[in-house]
């Protein structure tokens, strides 16, 4: 997938697609969506936030709202809706 560096929520169909984002990509889209990310030192980081960002955007679209809980094991991040 290829995206310009100025990639937006609405771009993003499936949540598997985020992986694909450089670092760049993803700071470009957590600062344009006014999500603090100092303290994230990894992509996997950055990635962690952007998917919550992107799972509550796309919630959001739909009218729905969960709380989302990450869990991180052996590099693998495990989300669950509550």
């Amino acid at each position: 997938m290829q995206w310009s560096d100025k990639v937006q929520l609405s771009d993003i169909k499936e949540a598997s697609e985020l992986e694909y984002l450089s670092i760049k990509q993803l700071k470009n889209l957590l600062s344009t969506n006014r999500v603090d990310y100092k303290g994230c030192i990894e992509r996997p980081d950055l990635l962690n936030k952007v998917t919550r960002l992107w799972q509550e955007y796309n919630q959001s679209r739909k009218g729905k709202i969960y709380y989302i809980v990450t869990y991180w094991m052996d590099n693998i991040y495990i989300h669950i809706n509550i």
